[in-house]
């Protein structure tokens, strides 16, 4: 498979029964009126899912496989194959098969699956290698895809993260020289505070565990077919970083002899624009921040569409155009149920894929990496629970890292991000939460003060604090208060002639949805654009503040707090970032994630309008980005340029942003 040009790959099973002539004739025919030049044939899947399957019963599978991966080879089309499972998405029923005395996993309470394996099992492993062997030398595909049960949690019923088997618990003792029951292990590496010995020993073996398990599914495939790449779907960023995934070693063991490919998971299901982009820039990209970029990368339109109701093409269309920000090589395509219908013309899918192709071709033409990515930056660390506290006890999932929605918030408010996993910077906007600062130690965060302007949430108050770090926001104390407490209801604006929206003493609510609140007091030279104040209308701290290298929004952003997204607050943060960030661009119109790439002469602009209203003109700030002319790269490939005013820092576009829909503009 080469990687110039875009792949539409489409996932599917074809079922080893009466049918499976029709459903090759209509997948061939399909594929070539709608442009997917890849199919990922899928077998012992969902419905059809008949456990740990053994050569011998996949033998029908791959009978009918080989038959439909010729017909499609002799058109040109491109094969790969998905098993599926490896360790098991979750306990459905089945049981294992004679001989299949597998060693399945436990969780930290105890419970153990009843079809889930453990990675560590041998005899489990013996089999899955033989059987990877089997398919990719009867096979030869293009690509073996690792699907995303290969993780060590969301294994329903089991809670939690990890193995604690006998053989686990063994493999920790050993390591500590400790003899452990599960239970105290569980405990300590569950008690409050950093990381201690238990915890990393933990976290250790998750990332060594799966490590090697993809050392050998990989070998597996090299020893059947040299030829065959090894690529890999992931779930959530912040589950992985939960257990501990180590993901340039991992991507470095799955691309040995061969290319890196990751197929990131996009929103399941259909929901608002809005919320749909809120999700993407808080896991997709997340995910997509963790390899470098010698990663190819195929996210997935998810499943579960067996009618319209489930998804609109309309909607199709849109979640394709909105993964354009990851730096795409091609899409892959759930789109048609695993029920063993096939292909399904009648729901409209095809067309938009074919008619989205020319664009699709495009935009990967223009070569966007992550790494040109320019504007807020919000800082990540996948070694993320190896520096978080725990706070309660038994509380492990408070290592989960926060800062995703920072990210996903800034988008929301129409401004540019960028995620980092360097740990210095100079001369840029950063944005620190709790979690995020976690991953600094007292020189860095210092340096960070010293030679950046930082954003600060109430979260990450509240953090340096912990630190004995207060000081670098020149905060002499800081408490965290609660929402619908009556201590505090609403905030204002404190520039009493200051308009904005066009209403003059602008408000906002502080009710739930606004999160929690850190009330910190300010020594002197602090400017205080804002004011927390009570039911009475009496003023009870300060709001939105800035200083000479520091501005601090006061609530903690630790989920989708929707009084956030507001008129007052999203002025403070916006003006703050036109005055301060060295490179960014900010849409003027909310609903609009906007994602800046800087290159060698040029830059490019991605907005994805989440709105379900078109505009006639697009209003932008930029910083940082000098240009004499934009184009406009149009839904048939074509480039073209579009007339523009500017006046300092405004841009004004003189070019529609049609609904639900991607525009990329390039500034020359």
């Amino acid at each position: 498979m080469e990687y110039t040009q875009f792949h539409n790959c489409l996932r599917l099973q074809i079922t080893p029964d009466d049918m499976y002539e029709e459903r090759i004739d209509d997948l061939v025919r399909h594929c070539l009126e709608n442009g997917f030049d890849n199919v990922m044939l899928m077998l012992n899947l969902e419905e059809f899912n008949i456990g740990h399957i053994t050569i011998e019963k996949a033998e029908p599978w791959v009978r009918i496989l080989k038959q439909a991966k010729s017909r499609l080879e002799d058109k040109g089309i491109v094969v790969s194959v998905n098993n599926w499972l490896e360790l098991g998405h979750a306990d459905r029923g089945i049981p294992f098969y004679q001989g299949q005395d597998f060693l399945t996993m436990t969780d930290m309470y105890g419970r153990n699956s009843t079809f889930v394996v453990c990675p560590m099992g041998e005899k489990w492993q013996e089999y899955f290698v033989e059987y990877v062997k089997y398919l990719v030398k009867e096979l030869s595909p293009d690509t073996f895809w690792i699907e995303d049960d290969f993780r060590l949690h969301n294994h329903l019923p089991l809670k939690g993260i990890g193995c604690f088997c006998e053989k686990h618990m063994a493999y920790y003792n050993a390591k500590l020289k400790k003899h452990y029951t599960r239970e105290e292990f569980v405990n300590k590496i569950t008690e409050p505070g950093k990381c201690n010995d238990e915890r990393k020993v933990f976290l250790d073996a998750n990332r060594d565990v799966i490590l090697s398990l993809a050392e050998r599914i990989v070998k597996a495939v090299k020893e059947a077919n040299p030829n065959t790449d090894v690529a890999l779907m992931s779930s959530a960023a912040s589950s992985h970083c939960l257990e501990g995934r180590d993901w340039d070693k991992l991507f470095r063991t799955l691309g040995a002899g061969g290319k890196k490919i990751h197929r990131i998971h996009l929103s399941y299901g259909e929901m608002s624009g809005k919320d749909m982009l809120y999700y993407f820039n808080q896991n997709s990209m997340a995910v997509r921040a963790m390899t470098d970029d010698d990663v190819l990368v195929m996210p997935e339109i998810e499943h579960s569409s067996a009618s319209k109701y489930s998804r609109t093409p309309r909607y199709l269309r849109f979640a394709m155009e909105a993964a354009i920000p990851l730096g795409l090589s091609g899409m892959t395509y759930s789109i048609y149920d695993f029920v063993g219908n096939g292909v399904r013309d009648s729901l409209g899918y095809g067309r938009v894929v074919k008619e989205l192709r020319p664009f699709m071709q495009a935009a990967e033409d223009l070569q966007l990496r992550f790494s040109q990515m320019e504007g807020v930056i919000v800082p990540i660390d996948p070694r993320a629970s190896y520096y978080r506290s725990i706070k309660n006890k038994g509380q492990y999932g408070e290592l989960e890292p926060r800062e995703y929605h920072i990210a996903a918030y800034l988008s929301g408010l129409g401004i540019t991000y960028t995620y980092s996993r360097e740990k210095a910077f100079s001369g840029k906007m950063v944005f620190l939460c709790g979690s995020s600062i976690d991953y600094f130690d007292d020189e860095q965060l210092k340096k960070l003060f010293e030679d950046n302007y930082i954003l600060l949430d109430g979260s990450g108050a509240l953090a340096l604090n912990e630190r004995g770090l207060l000081h670098l926001i020149g905060g002499k104390s800081v408490r965290r208060v609660e929402p619908n407490t009556g201590y505090y209801t609403y905030e204002e604006c404190a520039d009493e002639n200051l308009v904005i929206a066009g209403v003059r003493k602008h408000r906002a609510s502080g009710r739930a949805t606004a999160g929690s609140f850190a009330e910190i007091e300010y020594q002197d030279g602090v400017h205080e654009m804002t004011e927390v104040k009570n039911a009475f209308m009496q003023r009870v701290a300060a709001g939105f503040t800035k200083g000479a290298n520091h501005a601090v929004l006061p609530f903690c952003i630790t989920g989708k707090h929707m009084a956030q997204f507001c008129d007052l607050r999203r002025y403070c943060i916006v003006s703050t970032v036109k005055k301060h960030a060295p490179e960014y661009a900010v849409c003027g119109i909310e609903g609009v994630s906007p994602y800046l790439y800087k290159q060698e002469s040029r830059a490019v602009l991605v907005l994805s309008n989440g709105n379900l209203e078109s505009y006639d003109e697009i209003p932008l700030a930029l910083g940082g980005v000098t240009f004499e002319k934009i184009s406009r790269l149009d839904k048939n490939g074509q480039v073209y340029p579009v007339d523009f005013e500017r006046e300092d820092e405004k841009v004004l576009v003189k070019t529609p942003m049609e609904y639900m829909s991607a525009t990329v503009l390039i500034f020359h």
